[in-house]
């Protein structure tokens, strides 16, 4: 076999192309994780991709878009979000009765990311 050393940057993108999807389901259909459990994933995924190399990147740059530096990693956080209002917006788009029971976790989500203009449209 072959010994296949990936730079951060292709690490990153296994991260976002394998390993991410196989979580969707598991994120979309479960109360969102605690934030121990992400501060642990997103640590466990920030070893994997910096490896063993000297390159360091600091845990904020790397999620900034690459004109400013960064490597547009993808927040765990965000991403759970993001799955969450997909889901959300299937609902009213069928006109789900099950909208009524939405969590309210979510909601409040949704709100404190308006107030605080994470998103940019």
């Amino acid at each position: 076999m072959h010994d296949r050393n990936l730079t951060p940057l292709g690490r990153l993108t296994v991260l976002k192309t394998i390993l991410l999807p196989q979580l969707n389901h598991i994120f979309a259909s479960l109360p969102n994780p605690s934030d121990s459990q992400l501060k642990d994933l997103e640590s466990c995924f920030f070893t994997f991709v910096m490896g063993n190399s000297n390159f360091r990147v600091k845990k904020d740059v790397f999620t900034k878009n690459y004109n400013k530096g960064g490597l547009k990693k993808v927040s765990l956080k965000e991403f759970i979000m993001s799955l969450k209002l997909m889901s959300m917006k299937k609902m009213v788009i069928r006109n789900d009765c099950l909208l009524l029971m939405l969590n309210l976790d979510i909601i409040k989500l949704c709100i404190y990311h308006r107030e605080n203009q994470i998103y940019q449209y």
